[in-house]
């Protein structure tokens, strides 16, 4: 048996891979981007910014973006954009100088990005927007949030207060939905109630989240995007005073197979590190980078940098463990870290993953490389999944 696969196995390469380059995945149409970013001049980190962005792919390397939404009220832009994807998924933005890297999923539904200029240290995450009409239904997910709290917004003002949370998340019947937050950075758990809609056909945002807050705050009214499926969401949070980003990942109903977090993983993720917590603490240090993870199934993984805004934050890599629950609730340990929690999706192609110590918040975005030619190939013939 093992000499008939080892045969399989050299022919099957021979058909896959004749010389030319296997067919990778395809992205093309609509997209809309969460975006939150956060520039360096000097020594100070005072510019973050959340925005809601449209690209527009052609399938063959070229496209479109369009601001929509900018949480410091700047004009809105739009031009040309070039990309790439190689056949693992792994990609890159070319918005004219420099590049942005990242990754699709598998089925092209979603992207992942890292901002790592080193002045402007960035994280990015795409969703395809939809072509059908949606029908979600009522559902429950457990959400990422990274924010910075900015005093006196304008010249002079400062952003020192940076936080992370992980909460649980459901839209309900009737529009109405609800939150509760199980970790955070700054100590504060909090739980509470918004309204919510979704288009029933595609358009530029179709989710928009409506927060009541007691008087005399003001109204709250996010805009951002959920998937064809409804399995994954994501809010820019674009007010002027609290810029920055939620995702979600739709919780699994108790029968989530561990083997299915296998594989390798690109992983986005962004920080920003507070000196002397308290009153008159500082965040001027944000980065941001992208990682490869690689998971056995069985709690055991290794990761590596590929790519840093700040050199002097590269480990060049280790090992990892991880733990993960029926309900998809994922737990991650690496050597001389705490615990760090998060959510693994379902089919297992994608994570989220967020840091509450309270010196040094931060959230991860995990998508799932594609196998391509014969080393799927060997997998599948070594009885692997």
């Amino acid at each position: 048996m093992l000499l008939l696969r080892i045969v399989l196995l050299i022919v099957i390469t021979c058909w896959i891979n004749p010389g030319t380059t296997h067919a990778g995945i395809i992205m093309s149409g609509d997209y809309l981007l969460s975006t939150f970013d956060d520039g360096i001049e000097g020594s100070s980190a005072d510019r973050p910014v959340a925005g809601l962005v449209r690209i527009t792919l052609d399938g063959s390397g070229g496209g479109t973006f369009q601001d929509l939404i900018l949480s410091d009220g700047a004009p809105l832009e739009n031009g040309p954009l070039n990309y790439t994807v190689n056949t693992t998924g792994e990609m890159r933005v070319l918005p004219g100088e420099g590049f942005i890297p990242g990754v699709v999923s598998q089925n092209a539904q979603f992207l992942s990005l890292a901002e790592v200029g080193e002045n402007e240290p960035g994280i990015i995450f795409g969703i395809k927007k939809p072509t059908t009409p949606l029908s979600v239904g009522s559902k429950s997910y457990i959400a990422v949030q990274f924010s910075e709290v900015i005093d006196n917004p304008g010249l002079n003002q400062a952003a020192d207060s940076p936080s992370a949370l992980l909460m649980e998340l459901t839209l309900g019947p009737g529009g109405n939905g609800s939150f509760q937050d199980l970790y955070s950075s700054e100590g504060e758990i909090e739980s509470g109630t918004f309204t919510y809609s979704i288009d029933s056909t595609p358009a530029d945002g179709n989710l928009t989240v409506t927060i009541d807050l007691p008087p005399p705050e003001p109204t709250e009214v996010l805009t951002g995007i959920i998937s064809q499926d409804g399995s994954v969401f994501s809010i820019p949070l674009t007010l002027p005073d609290e810029p920055g980003l939620i995702i979600g990942i739709e919780k699994s109903n108790g029968d989530l197979d561990a083997s299915k977090a296998k594989g390798s993983y690109i992983m986005s993720q962004f920080a920003d590190e507070i000196d002397n917590p308290g009153l008159n603490q500082s965040a001027d240090n944000p980065a941001s980078g992208l990682i490869e993870i690689t998971l056995d199934g069985n709690g055991n993984g290794t990761y590596k940098d590929l790519y840093a805004s700040n050199q002097a934050g590269l480990t060049g890599g280790g090992s990892l463990t991880y733990t993960l629950s029926v309900n998809g609730e994922l737990t991650v340990n690496t050597q001389g870290n705490g615990s760090i929690n998060g959510i693994m999706s379902k089919d297992g192609n994608m994570f989220l993953l967020v840091e509450t110590s309270g010196d040094f918040p931060a959230i991860s975005i995990g998508i799932k490389k594609r196998l391509t030619g014969s080393q799927g190939a060997l997998l599948l013939l070594l009885g692997e999944n």
